[in-house]
This record gives structure tokens, C-alpha cells and sequence, in this order.
């Protein structure tokens, strides 16, 4: 009976113990570990990509002699995942096993969870959520047991640091003060005025803090937040009543943006202890709003560490508790609410859920027609629109391109503020971008591009006069810096506009084998007409329908078929592509997210 591509591999075992595979796996040559997959198992490349989460095209890549190769440790768990591996190859690969002996005790048995009475009712109990504690009624094959072993690694960084610190009163910096603000480590600052611990004082400093966290401006962060970590623990402790809970939820916020910086500086162990403290804090206020925001930090750090899966769960199972039991749905309410459901349905689309991804945006897109617009309350950027930049970002995660342009014609670009990047810290800092400047940068491709003018304009798009920038600006940073409200401007990247007037507008001609091919060049010369230089991309088989010398004297460009060789002269970037004419092939693998045509 002939083998279909849709039928999962079967791996025989002994696959894994073979020594050219121990081999591959210990230096993480992905390439030998899918031809082995073919030889030894009969697998296709469209079964390893179904399997791993990838388009076919893709895996050939990877497949090929001297082509892509896997760098990223997403990318491993994904193949381990996919493909099943055995603990034995996923620790020669360099990964965490996918169970763990079970933490027993001889006087223990079974391990017990209380939740304070003053905790809302029904929510999921601190030990699956940020505790430290091991659960002993999870399953060894759980990711959250998996979560659990990657934090008590975490904990023993953190334990390392704290006998580092220095005992000779030097003021504590960086990393140090944070893990002594998250220690309750003393300080100068253990005996505060009444009038540092004010609910006031400390409401404007977290607000000073989330802004300035949004703003970029992480060295500012950094250099604040240790001091107000210490402040809001001993309000905490000096207040009674309401103002205790008020303290406890300025508490929780901060945390949360201490696990933030934290996940940013790669300090991943201590960020699992901010995130652990700031839904510590979110139970004890009573809050729910408080506790869904400290949900989306719990679900973060989750999905830094790669379990998409359990991310995907705290952020649900968090969103339908505290919607069920909300009273008022205020503004603040329903934009945390939203937020947190588009954390989990991203979450879901990295595990290629599709189901669950889909439910989860649906919710969230109730919700921000509820709010009724686009804002920032609780600083969470979230809106209608932030709900369409995650479809099309998740669309593009799932591989369906069709469905990420569908949902990038329907965005209203003039709804997305600029980012601020005048961030003195170092660029490392800023590889992992807010969602919502993911999203746009998923929709910012010619090819995604909505529609502005009418159909059949080539003519370039006009555009608006700049304003006179001031001595030293980039036409980039003149623009983030001058435009939108200081506390709306979020997370977009921002293209640098006055580089497109030193050149011409640049067209990509991707040409298919049909018929109309042929009269390419009628294209070009209307193109031409219209101010556009041209840039011919023809398919290997288009080439027998056009006259590839002529078209190259037309444009003044070679017409490429095939992958650029090393040392030729790069093709200018596209402002516009046209696919004309396009083959039902082409579409279909389009549609698919393939890319090997």
C-alpha cells in the first residue's frame, strides 16, 4: 500500500542510537538528521514538515548541501517535538528531557494546596502558576513539570548571585539590585519617609515605570525600579485595609514589569521569580484585573521558555475565571481581558493550534469592540486593531500567507503609533519587540501591503512634505520623536522614510510559465512610463516563454531564476511586487506559506 504525505513517520527506535544520528544530534546538524529520516524511515520532506511545523520548502532548504541551517533553540524544540524524540536524543541534541524522575519523599505522599480564603474562588492555585513549589499531582510527561525543572535552574542562578553580592556596603547595580529588590535583601532604603510610601507617591512611580518601560528607555528602568520594588514591599507591610490593596496591586504591576526587563536581559531564572512575586502580589489585592495582567507576565516568561503549550492554558483558563467573575467590565477590565486572550492565542499559533488560536482572537475581538476603540489603558496597547496585527502575525506563524493578507488589507496602518527609539541600550536589548510591532512588521512586506489607490495605478504613491528636522535627526528618529501622544506611542517599528527620495521606486516582476508571459515587457514599458524602475523575477520553467536578453536590455536589471550566487550584486529591495501572469501552482503555494517557487 503506497504511502501518503499526510501519514506520520514511523521512527523505529533504534534510529536514535545509530552513530551517525548521536553524531548529527551532538552537533546539531539538522540537515543529516532529515536525510537519515529519509534513508532510515522512508520519510518525504512533506511529512518532516508536517511533523515539524514547517513548509516544504523549508525543509528542502535545510536538506540541501551547504543551505539553511537551524541556529535557533525554538526551532530545535519544534523538530524534537515534532519528531518524538527520545530523552536520550533530545539531551545529546541539548534539550530538556520530556520527563523527569518524580521529587519523592520517604514521610510525603502527597503533596497539598491551600488557597487563602481572601483568594477569588476558582482561580488556578499559585503552585501551577509562578510557585517555586513542586506539584507533585503532575504528570511527568506535563510541560509544566518540564516548566518546573527550567525554574529551579533559575533558582539556583539566582542563589549564585545572592552569594555575590558585595558585603562591604557598595551600592547594588543592574542585575544585583534586582535580585537583592526580589531577595527582600536590606538596604538604605529599608527605613523609608511616610512620604516615600504614600499609595500616591507610588501610583505615579509605577505609571512612570510601565511608561517608561514602553518608551524603550530600559536603562532608565533598570536604574529605578529596584528601589520602587523595596518601597511597594514595605507599604505593603506598613498598610492595612484598602490601602494595603492598593499597595499590593502597584506591587504586582511592578513586578511585572521587573519580569519583563528581566526576559529581555536573559535573565530568565529571575524573571520567573518576578513573575512569581507579581501574581503573589495580584492574588493578595483581590483584584481580577490585576491578577489577568499578572496572568499575561506568568504566560510571557512561559513562552520565553518555549512551553507554548502550558501558555496557552494559564492564559485561557486566567481569561474565562476572572470574566466569569467580574462584576463591572470596565475599560481597564476588558482591555487586560483582551490582551491576555491574545497573549494565548499567540501562544497557540507557535504549537500550530489552530483551533484554539482562532477561539482565543474571536474573544478578543469581542472584547475590543466592547472597549470601543483603540487605547492603552493598563498599558496594554490593546484595541481592535492590536486584535488584526495579531491575526496577521499568527497567520504568518501558521504559515497561512493568504489569510495574513486578508487580515493586513482590513488593518488601518494610520492606527499604529510609531515607536520611540531614541533607547540608549544596546541592541541586544531590543530583539524581542512588542506584539503589537511584530505583528506590523509581519504586514510591512510590498507584497502585504494594502491597497492604497486604484486598481491598475503604477504611478508612485505621493507623498506628504516633511517637516524640517532638527540638527542631528535621522528622518526616522525625527519622525518617532515628533509624532503621537507620549503615551500611545507603542511597540511599531519605524521605517526610514526619507531614504525612498534618494532612489526611484523599485517594481518586482515575477513572471510564471503561461502564455501572457510573452508580453512581459508591454508591463515594463507601462511601468517605466509610470516612474518605476523594474526588476524581472521569472520561474524556472517561465524562462522558455520570454526573451530573458531582451527584457534585461529593457530594464537594465539581469532577470533572475535562481537563488543569488555569492559575490553578485544584490537586486534592489521592492517597493511593489506584481505576479503576472501567476499559474494556479504558484497561488496554491502561496496560499500554503511555500516558498520554493
Amino acid at each position: 500500500m503506497s504511502r501518503r504525505a499526510s501519514d506520520p513517520i514511523v521512527i523505529p527506535d533504534s534510529l536514535w542510537r545509530r552513530p551517525q544520528m548521536i553524531e548529527a544530534l551532538t552537533t546539531r546538524d539538522i540537515r543529516t538528521v532529515f536525510h537519515l529520516l529519509r534513508q532510515y524511515a522512508g520519510a518525504s520532506q512533506t511529512q518532516i514538515a508536517i511533523a515539524c511545523g514547517m513548509s516544504q520548502g523549508k525543509v528542502s532548504e535545510i536538506m540541501k548541501k551547504g543551505g539553511r541551517q537551524v541556529t535557533t533553540l525554538e526551532v530545535f524544540e519544534r523538530i524534537a517535538d515534532g519528531l518524538q524524540m527520545p530523552d536520550p536524543a533530545r539531551l545529546t541534541l541539548g534539550l530538556a528531557p520530556r520527563t523527569l524522575p518524580a521529587f519523592t519523599s520517604p514521610t510525603t505522599t502527597k503533596a497539598t494546596i491551600t488557597t487563602s480564603r481572601d483568594a477569588p474562588a476558582g482561580l488556578v492555585p499559585p503552585a501551577f502558576l509562578g510557585s517555586l513549589d513542586i506539584d507533585a499531582d503532575v504528570g511527568e510527561g506535563d510541560p509544566v513539570h518540564r516548566r518546573t525543572f527550567g525554574k529551579l535552574a533559575g533558582a539556583s542562578v539566582f542563589s549564585a548571585i545572592l552569594a555575590d553580592l558585595p558585603s562591604d556596603g557598595a551600592p547594588l547595580e543592574g542585575v544585583e539590585a534586582f535580585a537583592a529588590a526580589l531577595a527582600g535583601y536590606p538596604s538604605s532604603n529599608d527605613t523609608p519617609s511616610p512620604a516615600a510610601l504614600s499609595i500616591a507617591r507610588l501610583d505615579a512611580a509605577v505609571a512612570a515605570a510601565k511608561r517608561t518601560y514602553q518608551d524603550c528607555k530600559y536603562s532608565t528602568v533598570i536604574n529605578s525600579l529596584p528601589t520602587l520594588l523595596a518601597d511597594l514591599r514595605n507599604a505593603c507591610a506598613a498598610y492595612d485595609g484598602d490601602a494595603r490593596l492598593q499597595a499590593q496591586a502597584l506591587s504586582a504591576e511592578a513586578h511585572h514589569v521587573a519580569a519583563s526587563i528581566l526576559l529581555k536581559l536573559d535573565h530568565e531564572g529571575l524573571a520567573w521569580l518576578a513573575a512569581d512575586r507579581s501574581m503573589q502580589a495580584a492574588r493578595r489585592s483581590q483584584d481580577l484585573t490585576t491578577i489577568g495582567s499578572s496572568a499575561r507576565i506568568i504566560t510571557h516568561a512561559l513562552m520565553n521558555d518555549g512551553h507554548h503549550g502550558a501558555a496557552t492554558k494559564t492564559a485561557s483558563t486566567y481569561a474565562e475565571r476572572i470574566d466569569h467573575d467580574i462584576d463591572q467590565r470596565t475599560p481597564d477590565f476588558l482591555s487586560v481581558y483582551g490582551a491576555l486572550l491574545l497573549r494565548g492565542a499567540a501562544a497557540a499559533g507557535q504549537r500550530s493550534d489552530r483551533h484554539t488560536a482562532a477561539t482565543l482572537l474571536d474573544e478578543a475581538e469581542a472584547a475590543g469592540r466592547e472597549l470601543g476603540g483603540d487605547y492603552n489603558h493598563r498599558w496594554t496597547a490593546f484595541g481592535p486593531t492590536n486584535v488584526q496585527l495579531h491575526r496577521v502575525n499568527i497567520a504568518l506563524k501558521l504559515g497561512d500567507a493568504g489569510a495574513a493578507i486578508q487580515h493586513a488589507r482590513t488593518v488601518d496602518l494610520s492606527r499604529i503609533p510609531p515607536h520611540r527609539t531614541q533607547s540608549k541600550t544596546p541592541r541586544r536589548h531590543l530583539r524581542r519587540p512588542h506584539p503589537m510591532g511584530q505583528a506590523r512588521q509581519g504586514i510591512r512586506g510590498p507584497a502585504l501591503r494594502p491597497p492604497a489607490r486604484a486598481r491598475g495605478d503604477l504611478s508612485p504613491p505621493r507623498r506628504p512634505p516633511h517637516a524640517r528636522r532638527p540638527h542631528g535627526h535621522r528622518p526616522a528618529q525625527h519622525q518617532a520623536a515628533t509624532q503621537g501622544d507620549h503615551d500611545r506611542n507603542r511597540g511599531a517599528p519605524v521605517t526610514d522614510a526619507g531614504a525612498d527620495n534618494e532612489r526611484r521606486r523599485v517594481l518586482y516582476i515575477i513572471v510564471c510559465a503561461a502564455g501572457p508571459a510573452g508580453d512581459i515587457g508591454k508591463l515594463v514599458t507601462l511601468a517605466h512610463q509610470r516612474g518605476w524602475d523594474v526588476q524581472i523575477i521569472a520561474t524556472p520553467s517561465a524562462l522558455d516563454f520570454i526573451d530573458a536578453e531582451a527584457l534585461e536590455a529593457q530594464t537594465g536589471r539581469p532577470v533572475r531564476s535562481q537563488y543569488r550566487k555569492p559575490g553578485e550584486p544584490r537586486s534592489p529591495k521592492a517597493d511593489a511586487i506584481i505576479v503576472a501572469p501567476a499559474t494556479y501552482n504558484t497561488i496554491n503555494k502561496w496560499a500554503a506559506g511555500i516558498s520554493d517557487t
